[in-house]
């Protein structure tokens, strides 16, 4: 659950300085104290809904949308991942990369199709 308050707080971090805001502008628009943004945006305090709708809302934003880009970079990154990983498997020997396989195999949740 810690890790979903880091990405909020990076995420509110990106937007607030997309549309060039300082942290004392976007915690007056949204009626809240300037250390407290500073803590959301660093991820050492937890916001209620609430208050996230209205940091959201002060950036001109949903609350739905303020966290699904972040899901969307996410996926663009394991895209990335996944290609850089095939790139370097490609270059391999067919020994090397029947190694590799069986070390995938070794993972119980690796599934054979």
């Amino acid at each position: 659950m810690e890790k979903i308050y880091l990405i909020l707080g990076k995420r509110i971090r990106e937007e607030r300085n997309k549309l060039r805001l300082s942290q004392e502008r976007l915690a007056f628009k949204s009626k809240i104290s300037i250390n407290f943004l500073g803590q959301i945006e660093r991820g050492t305090k937890h916001t209620t809904l609430t208050t996230a709708t209205k940091i959201a809302e002060a950036l001109d934003l949903t609350l739905s949308e303020l966290l699904k880009e972040e899901k969307a970079k996410h996926f663009t990154e394991d895209i990335v991942s996944e290609k850089t990983l095939l790139y370097h498997f490609r270059e391999r020997t067919t020994e090397e990369k029947n190694a590799f396989v069986n070390f995938l195999k070794s993972f119980p949740s690796f599934k054979s199709k």
